[in-house]
């Protein structure tokens, strides 16, 4: 029996956790939870069972098959249980202390805004969210109910990404990896995962953060990306802004 169940769908979260395994080299079964409008299998009652939350990923652990959910916490416990791999500085090492302090950041700061970002995306790409009462609440909620609420919470997002983007540039500035690290760390898996979502995040990157692209080039080059690009259905260009984020150009600038 393989010590891990992993539960996730094409690039999001839970691709930062099978770039993490891929990089143990552990085997794990992968359990694919369509989470596309229509279908949205995590609503499901047996998977709100092992994740109330009704979010991926999720990661069943042992013989007990204990659930564990959150990407940040899973990566966590990945790289403390698999200490041969240096995926995690441990207790009392030399640069332990920026690893949590710049990985919480990711977590904290970097995710929140990305998720933000997204949900508006959805919600102009798919229309509005009536039908959420039709199909007795099967939708999430809206985050912003019309057009002018959709554009503030745009822009607000993006002011915060530059700046996460900007503290990120920064320490990549003399060091080829986050946290001040040579090499990388679970921290580089969860964050790189997030450049490849959308559009104009990798124009952003690409426009505004010389150290970012390297880095994420050079995160690329990784022997484990190119398989897990192609499991993921990661777009290999992600092609040009679409006509309404056209609006937020200046951001590029």
């Amino acid at each position: 029996m393989t010590k891990y169940i992993l539960y996730g769908w094409h690039n999001c979260a839970s691709a930062s956790i099978r770039w993490i395994l891929a990089e143990l080299g552990v085997a794990y079964e992968y359990r694919l939870v369509n989470l596309a409008r229509g279908v949205e299998e995590q609503r499901d009652p047996s998977f709100r069972a092992l994740n109330p939350k009704g979010r991926v990923p999720i990661l069943l652990i042992g013989d007990e098959h204990e659930p564990l959910s959150e990407s940040g916490a899973i990566a966590f416990y990945l790289g403390e249980s698999h200490p041969d791999a240096g995926l995690l500085p441990a207790v009392g090492t030399p640069g332990r202390n920026k690893f949590l302090e710049t990985y919480t950041f990711v977590i904290n700061s970097h995710l929140p805004v990305m998720r933000d970002w997204l949900q508006v995306i959805r919600e102009v790409e798919d229309g509005p969210l009536q039908a959420a009462v039709a199909k007795g609440g099967a939708l999430p909620v809206p985050l912003a109910s019309d057009a002018a609420e959709v554009r503030g919470i745009r822009k607000l997002a993006l002011r915060r990404l530059v700046a996460n983007l900007g503290v990120l540039e920064a320490e990549l500035a003399d060091h080829d990896y986050l946290a001040f690290r040579d090499s990388p760390s679970v921290i580089d898996f969860v964050f790189t995962i997030t450049t490849t979502w959308e559009p104009f995040i990798h124009q952003l990157i690409a426009n505004k953060f010389p150290n970012l692209k390297a880095y994420r080039e050079r995160m690329h080059a990784r022997p484990t990306w190119a398989p897990l690009a192609i499991e993921e259905k990661v777009a290999e260009d992600l092609g040009p802004l679409r006509d309404w984020e056209q609006e937020y150009a200046a951001f590029l600038q």
